[in-house]
């Protein structure tokens, strides 16, 4: 009986951190994913900012 109760507490501490390392897992996805988003945007608003001045040069001629 003893056997089985350490038994079941292993199994309760093995799931726990695998459900640990899921969590941690899919979080560094979301940081990564996010990250990739940001230089997305930062390379659009620098494009946007290029084009501005491109038209504001232009339209001083």
């Amino acid at each position: 009986m003893k056997r089985s109760k350490h038994a079941i507490a292993l199994l309760i501490t093995v799931m726990f951190i695998i459900v640990i390392t899921v969590a941690i897992g899919v979080g560094l996805k979301q940081v990564n994913s996010a990250s990739f988003q940001m230089k997305n945007e930062k390379f659009m608003y620098q494009s946007r900012l290029l084009i501005e001045d491109i038209l504001k040069i232009l339209s001083q001629k």
